[in-house]
């Protein structure tokens, strides 16, 4: 690569120079070019282009709708060429000769593809001792593309006693895998004890006090910036304020129904207030082989299908976009007041946040660790 204007991200500088390339590796970047060129070289003149090393994605839930493959491919094209990802998906919907022949062929495209190994499912289980179990857990772990433990979403089970998520945690740590925490709004006592526990980073910091906390007590703490979580204006803003909403009340004023395969542990989500329109967005939801679908006095507005396991698109990542971006239109017309309702769906069941879930288990009070409904009562 000739005439290259280059970042060097130590120095913090752009440099104009050559870089040569040998297979996967970059072998010399500077000033000067090889004694001898053969004719099996490709030189790419990259005047007028400028060049930056690909961008690490440290934590990142690749099943958001879109599948791991199109996620990475719309990453790469954009400049993130190495990518930390979420195994729930696997642990709860594939066999581990499935999610593992995955990954293997996940080797193959030009990002770099790594994972983390879950210790919970964060919601409430019926079959956790066979889908955590200690056989998966340590074949999970013993995958060289997976780097870490976590995200430990399980962590006031472990304060409790948990010594099954201890031993996990003591086993990733045996085969020298980081533990990746999820602490958000934990105070220094609770970060404090999961050092001792051994958790080496947390994503969770949501003001500047909190990252510098984390620091303090020996954390690596990830920045984040997203429509969910648009942290980094505040961080890096000295003068900035922080605004949490903790409460959701109504998730639609005017939906008619909708039916969702959608959700974190693949248990199908109805939500409307005309159960003609829910039960026809079932059947829907049903035929399309899974997927999200909104009708409306009998008939049907808007379908996504979801043929991966009913939780992943199929779709290019363009095309996935747009038709989002006219789901979420759909519902905001009809009274849907928040920022995304996909993760509205997928956080309905999640247990590692307050207060009331919904859970395969029942209703689920999750400051009280207690099942206030059971599901066999519905």
């Amino acid at each position: 690569m000739v005439n290259a204007t280059y970042l060097h991200s130590y120095f913090r500088e752009w440099i104009k120079g050559n870089i040569w390339i040998n297979g996967d590796r970059i072998v010399y970047a500077g000033e000067r070019l090889p004694d001898r060129v053969e004719g099996a070289c490709e030189v790419v003149d990259c005047r007028g282009y400028v060049l930056v090393p690909g961008y690490i994605e440290p934590h990142v839930h690749p099943f958001q709708l879109y599948n791991p493959h199109s996620f990475a491919r719309y990453a790469a094209a954009r400049g993130t060429t190495t990518l930390v990802n979420d195994n729930l998906f696997f642990l709860l919907h594939l066999n581990d000769d499935e999610a593992l022949l995955f990954l293997q062929q996940k080797n193959t495209l030009p990002t770099s593809m790594y994972w983390w190994c879950r210790f919970d499912g964060q919601t409430e289980l019926e079959r956790e001792d066979e889908q955590l179990s200690n056989v998966r857990i340590k074949r999970w772990l013993d995958q060289e593309t997976v780097l870490q433990g976590g995200e430990l979403t399980s962590w006031p089970r472990l304060v409790s006693g948990d010594d099954i998520v201890l031993y996990w945690m003591q086993e990733a740590k045996r085969r020298r895998r980081k533990i990746e925490g999820h602490f958000p709004g934990a105070s220094e006592k609770t970060l404090v004890k999961m050092a001792l526990f051994g958790v080496d980073g947390d994503h969770e910091a949501m003001t500047g006090k909190e990252v510098r906390t984390r620091l303090w007590h020996g954390y690596t703490v990830t920045l984040r910036h997203s429509s969910i979580r648009p942290d980094l204006p505040v961080l890096l803003d000295r003068n900035g304020r922080w605004h949490v909403n903790t409460m959701l009340k109504g998730f639609s004023s005017a939906l008619g129904g909708l039916a969702s395969s959608y959700s974190n542990t693949g248990d199908l989500v109805l939500i409307g207030k005309h159960k003609e329109d829910m039960l026809l967005a079932f059947r829907r939801m049903k035929e399309i082989g899974g997927g999200l679908v909104l009708a409306e006095n009998g008939e049907i507005v808007f379908e996504l299908p979801l043929p991966l396991g009913g939780m992943m698109s199929a779709l290019e990542m363009e095309s996935l976009i747009d038709k989002e971006k006219e789901f979420i239109r759909l519902l905001r017309e009809r009274g849907y007041r928040f920022e995304d309702p996909v993760y509205s769906l997928f956080f309905l069941q999640s247990t590692h946040l307050p207060y009331v879930r919904i859970t395969q288990r029942g209703i689920y009070d999750v400051m009280h660790k207690t099942v206030l409904f059971p599901s066999i009562m519905r």
